[in-house]
């Protein structure tokens, strides 16, 4: 299995949000990114801070299954770790501060960390991404649908060429785009499987008849 560990590779953002007004020994916290992809046996987002309020946030990059779909995880499946440590984190780090507003600070790290989220998926992307062949229909459905992420990840969509300009740039309307041009290189294919035949059993309903030898009662 593919393993590779990116540990030593760390970025500090400075927190020096315009919501908070410390005095000059108030502690300016920076956010650490510890990113791995792949990571076995490896939580893929933890966060946590030291006493001097550096915010360590690890991130494990599911490369694998990102390279084939393109779909990059959203921050909303670890907002409960990032809730449950803001609280407690929020707590002492205010008191340093004059005035600070909680709401726009916490806004702060989860803006930073999303950004960050979707800046290192991104950055996994291959150079282009065209498809090829097409055999099936379901196929041909995840090829169109990865495209259109592609394309949103990747171009400036103010200069998109895919859609007219009248045509919001969104997935939806990408995908549909690329899969009615799919036909045009790749067409369905003719020789399609035959529908299974059912063969129905001839049934005796005389069996029902009031005057039947043998008939049929709800009654017990």
């Amino acid at each position: 299995m593919y393993y590779c560990i990116l540990c030593d590779y760390i970025e500090v953002i400075l927190f020096n949000h315009p919501s908070i007004e410390s005095p000059k020994s108030a502690r300016q916290t920076g956010l650490y990114y510890y990113i791995s992809e792949d990571s076995i046996n490896q939580l893929l987002f933890k966060i946590q801070n030291d006493t001097k309020f550096n915010i360590n946030i690890t991130l494990n990059v599911p490369k694998k299954q990102f390279l084939q779909t393109f779909k990059i995880l959203s921050l909303k499946l670890y907002l409960t770790n990032l809730n449950t440590w803001f609280e407690k984190f929020f707590e002492t780090y205010k008191w340093q501060f004059i005035q600070i507003d909680q709401k726009k600070t916490y806004n702060y790290i989860k803006h930073q960390i999303a950004l960050k989220l979707s800046n290192t998926y991104k950055a996994l992307l291959p150079s282009e991404f065209k498809i090829t062949s097409i055999e099936f229909l379901h196929e041909r459905i995840q090829l169109c649908f990865q495209a259109a992420l592609y394309q949103i990840h990747t171009s400036n969509l103010k200069n998109c060429s895919i859609l007219p300009s009248d045509v919001e740039h969104n997935v939806q309307n990408l995908y549909t785009a690329f899969f009615t041009e799919s036909f045009d290189y790749f067409t369905a294919p003719q020789n399609l499987p035959s529908r299974p035949k059912y063969h129905h059993p001839t049934l005796n309903f005389s069996v029902f008849d009031r005057e039947a030898q043998h008939a049929a009662t709800f009654q017990k």
